[in-house]
């Protein structure tokens, strides 16, 4: 059989032929033959579009034979359009829409988190602290990270130490307003190291110490006339008297202890905070805790944690605060026992032993060849010297015996025949037994360092430190004058560092009741983790509590991030609903195969 019959179905645009078609035609003839035929029997012209489809929806080659695509007799083909059979790549209205909505989304997100989540900078605070010493006054400035750690500051001091004119405040008790202009030159260096913005939040404070508690008991109103000085002085300053009263005032011994005991154990880690100007991890320091001993110009300070279960009395404990945690603290202040005012008490105790008419005095505590003169109205001005004498000069004469000037030092000064507690120190003063590591500093390290024990290593054992306090005090002056001297500090001193030497050692080993193990563990320093140590620090930390926290915040509230958040989230969402969409109108827009009602019935 040569000829064969194939139905055909029109499934073409209703403006095109519609119906079924019978064609004969040869089974050699090609699907472009038939396709002619098929146009001649509906009576239309060829159009290139046209094509033919078999039951398994494949578009049907035109070159290709009728047998290779096995059309045989009675197959049924479709008579489509070559459009209908591509699926449409052009973008309605709906696809620029979800591409413009998923946009608008991403690009949101990223800036409110860019916004929210950047870094923030840190609010600093800043402090400024005058220590009005017996001697100096000495201006430090610090600062730390305002949102603090447990309520308390974590500070650092800033730039170097600014020492003020004249010697003191207190020596300006016959010209107080000499004592507030004495600091403008430590303010002004003060403005150089604070941010402008911040002059005017940025509190000042003066804390006098031994020396003016001295003036104030010898005599009250110049002591006050010389503080107000310094009130009206910081008053007109760029920085913040915050209280005319408590900002500016004469703080207690216990306070000057304690201070510096916070000082001394913040420096050495023991309350394990986190400094960021620290490079590296900071070592935790060993002990629980570390004790902290000041030794001034009229007054020391013995602070320290005594063992558990130690039951200190009423007046010696007390309880500090930092970093959410409580300290018992035991603390004493000695007045009078600072250097200046023991050697004074020294001069007084040679004078009233000697005749009422001399003039010179042999002074062992002096080196051999060095002779001072000092009037008697100024030596028996201190409240720490008792009795009067007439007034006349005195000339005292260094004859350098060590044995003698040590038996003066605990003859004059230490009284340790009776003590109403279960353990003293002297005077009847409590002691608790001393326990864990010191760090001594003050006069204690300047003699240290005077007599080279602090090179290689802040920790003096008992023989060494007595060594090398004998071999001080046999130099004469003349051999003292060979001294290479570091500054003229040194030069001021150079005369009193063999009787300070045996102080200290009198006063650590036989009085603060140190034995020669635990003379060890003393350490005489003047700065720890590269910052002073001293009252002035642990003040700062201790005032920081009172302090409001200030934390840098987002410029975009957590409220606001999180509706916008969900107002970007929708965006996307609504671009995944509108890509749905778009493809939903190109398949219905007609570019999709779409059956027709008789084609199920072929």
């Amino acid at each position: 059989m040569s000829e064969i019959e194939v139905i055909v179905q029109s499934i073409l645009p209703p403006e095109e032929p519609q119906g079924r078609f019978s064609i004969k035609i040869s089974k050699d003839a090609t699907v472009e033959d038939l396709l002619k035929q098929l146009c001649k029997e509906a009576n239309v012209p060829v159009k290139l579009n046209f094509a033919l489809r078999s039951n398994g929806h494949n578009v049907l080659q035109k070159r290709d034979s009728l047998t290779k695509r096995n059309i045989v007799d009675g197959s049924v083909l479709h008579w489509t359009s070559e459009s209908i059979n591509k699926k449409s790549c052009k973008c309605n209205t709906f696809s620029f829409l979800a591409v413009l909505s998923f946009l608008i989304g991403v690009a949101g997100i990223i800036i409110i988190c860019a916004v929210r989540f950047q870094h923030l900078e840190t609010i600093m605070d800043y402090a400024i602290v005058f220590d009005a010493g017996s001697t100096h006054t000495s201006m430090f400035v610090y600062k730390w990270d305002a949102a603090k750690f447990e309520g308390t500051a974590v500070a650092r001091q800033l730039g170097e130490t600014c020492n003020a004119k004249g010697h003191g405040i207190g020596s300006f008790e016959s010209n107080p307003t000499g004592a507030g202009a004495s600091l403008m030159d430590c303010l002004k260096e003060a403005e150089t190291l604070i941010p402008s913005d911040k002059y005017s939040i940025t509190p000042v404070y003066l804390g006098a110490t031994a020396g003016m508690r001295l003036i104030h008991l010898r005599n009250p109103d110049a002591a006050e006339a010389i503080l107000n000085s310094v009130r009206d002085t910081f008053s007109v300053s760029k920085f913040k008297l915050m209280n005319r009263k408590t900002s500016v005032r004469i703080i207690s011994g216990a306070d000057e202890g304690i201070f510096s005991w916070v000082t001394t154990n913040y420096l050495t880690n023991v309350f394990n905070v986190e400094m960021p100007w620290v490079k590296g991890p900071i070592p935790r320091f060993q002990y629980s805790s570390a004790g902290a001993l000041d030794l001034g110009g009229a007054s020391t300070q013995i602070t320290f944690i005594p063992e558990e279960g130690t039951v200190i009395p009423e007046g010696y404990n007390h309880t500090v605060k930092l970093y959410g945690e409580d300290y018992n603290v035991y603390t004493h202040s000695f007045l009078c026992y600072g250097v200046v005012q023991m050697l004074n008490s020294i001069h007084a105790a040679l004078i009233k032993a000697a005749r009422p008419t001399v003039s010179t005095i042999d002074h062992v505590c002096l080196p051999k060849g060095y002779n001072v003169t000092e009037p008697t109205s100024k030596i028996f001005a201190s409240p720490c010297v008792s009795g009067s004498v007439k007034d006349r000069n005195i000339t005292f004469k260094g004859v350098g015996n060590q044995r003698e000037c040590t038996a003066l030092l605990s003859a004059t000064l230490f009284n340790k025949t009776s003590c109403p507690y279960s353990h003293c120190s002297f005077n009847g003063v409590y002691q608790p037994t001393v326990t864990g590591p010191f760090f001594a500093f003050s006069s204690y390290y300047y003699v240290a360092e005077f007599m080279n024990l602090t090179k290689n290593s802040a920790s003096i054992g008992y023989d060494k430190f007595e060594n090398a306090t004998t071999e001080l005090c046999t130099k004469t002056w003349s051999e003292l004058l060979q001294i290479h001297l570091k500054d003229e500090e040194e030069k001021k001193n150079l005369m009193q560092y063999c009787v300070q030497a045996q102080y200290i050692s009198l006063l650590l080993h036989n009085n603060f009741n140190f034995t020669e193990e635990q003379w060890n563990s003393v350490n005489f320093v003047s700065k720890v983790s590269g910052s002073e140590v001293g009252w002035t620090l642990g003040f700062i930390l201790n005032e920081s509590d009172f302090y409001v926290a200030h934390k840098a915040s987002p410029k975009i509230s957590l409220l606001a991030f999180g509706l916008l958040m969900v107002l970007f989230i929708l965006f996307i969402i609504a671009a995944v609903g509108l890509v749905c969409t778009s493809y939903k109108v190109n398949v219905s827009g007609g570019f999709m195969y779409v059956k027709m009602s008789s084609y199920d019935a072929i």
